[in-house]
């Protein structure tokens, strides 16, 4: 009846709204108040840092022909999700992007993360090489250039 993903957002609200009322209670609302503000615009900060070093750093590993190693962008997928929760706007949230920007608690995350990333990455991998080649198109698992290939065709009708 209910979506698991509805009421798993709906559990992670009441959580964090309970965690600002108790610490509200204890500190005062206007300081929990700012650091909930503090704790977003950080969290902006390194998004906008690490998301753009996660993109330069995959993309310049494709360009070199380097094997898109999954625990690698595990990782880096990791961080990108600790980035998103420190954005929102929560302590709960805040906690469990801190954790994982802890390399030894991120490795706890690793295999779910990288048997998911597998699954994305693995059309992509022969004989245990990333192959990912942009100027190319593959056609029953063989690469052909691009310009080779005939464009798509529209039917009219």
């Amino acid at each position: 009846m209910f979506s698991p993903v509805a009421v798993f957002l709906f559990v992670i609200t009441v959580v964090e709204l309970f965690a600002m009322v108790q610490l509200a209670s204890v500190f005062g609302a206007l300081p929990t108040a700012l650091l909930l503000v503090a704790l977003s615009v950080l969290g902006v900060v390194v998004l906008r840092r690490q998301g753009a070093g996660f993109f330069r750093s995959t993309i310049s590993s494709v360009a070199n022909g380097d094997s898109l190693v999954a625990d690698k962008i595990a990782d880096r997928a990791l961080v990108l999700v600790a980035c998103l929760l420190l954005v929102l706007p929560g302590f709960v949230s805040a906690i469990l992007a801190i954790l994982l920007f802890v390399p030894p608690i991120r490795a706890l995350a690793r295999p779910a993360v990288r048997s998911r990333i597998q699954t994305w990455i693995r059309p992509y991998q022969r004989f245990g090489r990333s192959v990912v080649d942009v100027d190319s198109v593959v056609v029953d698992g063989d690469s052909i250039p691009r310009d080779a290939y005939p464009p798509a065709q529209r039917e009219l009708g």
